[in-house]
């Protein structure tokens, strides 16, 4: 093969990895690398594909091979180290990060690259966070960057420069999908406000986060999972409400502190519930709403949501006539409770992947 051809062959494979197109760059690579076993940028292109279909012991071989070829580059280097991160061999995936600093001393690339396999090592987050601040400082623009420090700085329990920097890398790319999942994570934690649990706009404002990480990049699994969690998460601050809400009443409905103390009690645990999803839903974008709302339909969480207002309902009527409140409130523990145990093994299974 004449050189112009080797170079059309390289270019087709970036051109198809540019496009998304890993699948047909793994066939295509594999057999110009036959005629071609030493070529480095060859080698390098079908890590990357390899990486992209999930065959990260093939791409290690791969990106092995470039840098067997030539050591004196950082991209084989940067390339194994993703691929041993990503079969779990940390301390070999920082070590292989360092070598493509090594190879490239003023690069941002590798230093993204060993703060994130140090962050996923985790036994040096100083190392990490040092090597996010380099890569920020050697290329501003380069979104991944942003990227590597807003995750090091999760990591480190620094929620207000990780939201900095996610923030960052949204203004350099506003749809960049990680980021907005990133940001919602933190939301979902409470990050940044002093909350031990994320309030009713924090919690839409996370599920917001997740529904434009899947409008970016629908085939995140994240995403999905991340959505489902606020979802799990609403339904179980709205059970403990409503629990709280016909304990207080029953209490009071037994033995009458005075007369209208369950009535005042009750109604106002009920409202305090009822504005916790109203700021839920307010702070959901018409697309998310939209999607929650046709999610009803299914078991989950339809049969959840009916359970809470069959229960607000007793609530209400137990405020609203003494004589059967206690009846009244009775039912809206045990219709809670019941909402609340279905929704046990969800969050389980939710928090699990």
């Amino acid at each position: 093969m004449s050189r112009h051809a080797t170079a059309d062959s390289v270019a087709r494979l970036e051109t198809l990895c540019d496009l998304g197109r890993y699948a047909e760059a793994v066939r295509e690579a594999t057999r110009y690398l036959a005629s071609h076993p030493h070529d480095v940028r060859g080698l390098c292109l079908l890590s990357l594909a390899l990486l992209e279909t999930d065959e990260p012991a093939e791409a290690l071989r791969a990106a092995g091979a470039a840098a067997a070829t030539a050591p004196q580059e950082e991209w084989p280097h940067r390339l194994a180290s993703c691929a041993l991160q990503r079969l779990g061999r940390l301390p070999e995936a920082v070590s292989a990060a360092a070598a493509a600093i090594d190879a490239d001393p003023f690069g941002a690339l590798p230093r993204v690259q060993f703060a994130e396999a140090a962050r996923a090592h985790g036994v040096d987050l100083r190392a990490a966070r040092r090597a996010a601040d380099e890569a920020v400082a050697l290329d501003p623009e380069l979104v991944d960057a942003h990227l590597a420090l807003g995750r090091v700085a999760a990591a480190q329990r620094r929620t207000r420069d990780a939201e900095a920097a996610f923030r960052a890398a949204l203004r350099l790319d506003p749809e960049c999908g990680l980021a907005h999942r990133q940001l919602a994570s933190l939301r979902m934690n409470g990050a940044g406000n002093g909350r031990v649990a994320p309030s009713g706009a924090a919690l839409g404002a996370a599920a917001a986060g997740f529904g434009t990480s899947l409008r970016t990049d629908p085939r995140a699994a994240e995403g999905r999972a991340g959505l489902e969690l606020v979802v799990v998460a609403v339904a179980t601050r709205t059970s403990g409400i409503l629990c709280f809400a016909a304990l207080v009443g029953l209490t009071f409905a037994v033995e009458p502190a005075s007369p209208r103390a369950a009535s005042w009690a009750t109604t106002a645990l009920l409202l305090f519930g009822v504005g916790f999803v109203v700021r839920f839903f307010r702070r959901l974008s018409p697309a998310v709403r939209r999607q929650l709302v046709r999610g009803l339909r299914r078991p989950w969480p339809g049969l959840q949501v009916a359970a809470f207002a069959l229960a607000a309902v007793l609530l209400g009527l137990g405020a609203a006539v003494p004589p059967v409140g206690v009846v009244a409130f009775t039912g809206a523990l045990a219709v809670t409770l019941v909402a609340y145990g279905a929704t046990l093994p969800r969050a389980r299974r939710v928090r699990g992947t």
